[in-house]
């Protein structure tokens, strides 16, 4: 009977570790796309600077 409840402990510490790593993954892939936004946005600014520049 320990041992059974032991393997219940140990599956729950894996799902709470599990669900701690998904938190981790979904701030990490907000982060990833802001800095594809930036830099994607920096990009169309030096295309709109290069213009400019060329335009004089």
């Amino acid at each position: 009977m320990q041992s059974n409840d032991l393997i219940k402990e140990q599956v729950l510490q894996l799902k709470i570790e599990i669900e701690q790593l998904e938190v981790e993954i979904n701030k990490l892939e907000v982060m990833i796309h802001e800095k594809k936004y930036a830099l994607n946005r920096l990009c169309e600014l030096l295309e709109i600077r290069e213009i400019a520049r060329k335009e004089r």
